[in-house]
């Protein structure tokens, strides 16, 4: 995918959408699978998979 005269695949997209979650500012604290779940419409099993699949720890507590 060709993004203003980038080369981009993918998979490297949805990783940086992954790391670069957070919850709005109103919001608590929330677990990063959570995020996940809410964002990409997942149930919680794929969501926890999901951040699996990219190293990432769904039991993570993401601040605002």
């Amino acid at each position: 995918m060709n993004l203003a005269g980038q080369q981009f695949d993918e998979r490297s997209l949805l990783e940086r959408a992954l790391r670069n979650m957070r919850p709005a500012k109103d919001q608590p604290v929330r677990v990063r699978w959570a995020l996940v779940r809410d964002a990409f419409g997942l149930g919680s099993m794929a969501a926890y998979a999901m951040c699996k699949e990219f190293q990432l720890d769904p039991e993570e507590k993401v601040k605002p």
